[in-house]
């Protein structure tokens, strides 16, 4: 694992700090953690019995796998309707709920307006996306259709000043 110290992301919030242990099975770039390194993570951790406690619920009658498929299902659905558009490339191999790339910024811009996404990388226009228990095939559909809008405009904006 990598030195915390050696990461520029110090500071920023929507990077990982230091201080708590957070248990995921996705790293904060969307790769997988492998089981091994989950345990390490875990034999980390100070007083579990405060982790059990919050998680009691979370773990009954298979919630959180019913949350982390549909979850799933939903990174999927958007990753396949955004690798359709030639403009967006992914930075980073899909994995989790997490999706990462770079689109042209007018494309980013309006989208930020109405969803709640954040710069990964703003200099080089990277984003990240991420799903949750409550994204609905409605929400991926409402975002995808703003871009290709976008996109469609900005087309013919190019088309009549060519003209």
């Amino acid at each position: 694992m990598k030195s915390f110290a050696s990461n520029n992301n110090s500071g920023v919030q929507h990077h990982s700090q230091p201080g708590a242990i957070y248990l995921s099975q996705c790293t904060e770039l969307g790769t997988i953690y492998t089981p091994e390194e989950l345990l390490a993570i875990t034999t980390l951790a100070y007083k579990p019995r405060f982790i059990v406690g919050q998680f009691s619920a979370y773990l009954t009658e298979d919630l959180w796998y019913e949350n982390a498929c549909h979850t799933n299902r939903m990174a999927t659905l958007l990753h396949t309707e955004l690798k359709a558009f030639p403009f967006v490339r992914f930075t980073q191999e899909p994995g989790s709920n997490q999706l990462f790339l770079t689109m042209l910024r007018f494309l980013i811009d309006k989208p930020l307006e109405e969803y709640f996404f954040y710069f990964w990388n703003e200099a080089e226009n990277e984003i990240r996306l991420v799903t949750s228990f409550d994204t609905t095939p409605e929400d991926i559909a409402g975002f995808i259709d703003t871009v290709k809008k976008l996109n469609r405009n900005q087309k013919s904006n190019l088309e009549c000043y060519l003209w």
